[in-house]
């Protein structure tokens, strides 16, 4: 795995995992958060690759 800051996968998980380290230090927003950057993620996959059953998209929702 490389680090790929220009592609937005890479910047939903990076966004994600600082909300996680947040909401672990105590800041219960986090999580709502983490929720919903995964909500957005789906959407944007989908609406990228045309599916909802494209690999990419069924990824974000597993």
């Amino acid at each position: 795995m490389t680090i790929q800051p220009k592609q937005p996968a890479w910047w939903f998980w990076a966004i994600t995992l600082v909300c996680i380290v947040a909401a672990l230090a105590g800041w219960e927003d986090g999580y709502d958060l983490v929720i919903l950057i995964s909500a957005v993620q789906v959407i944007f996959f989908t609406i990228r690759e045309k599916s909802l059953f494209a690999f990419d998209t069924q990824v974000k929702l597993g």
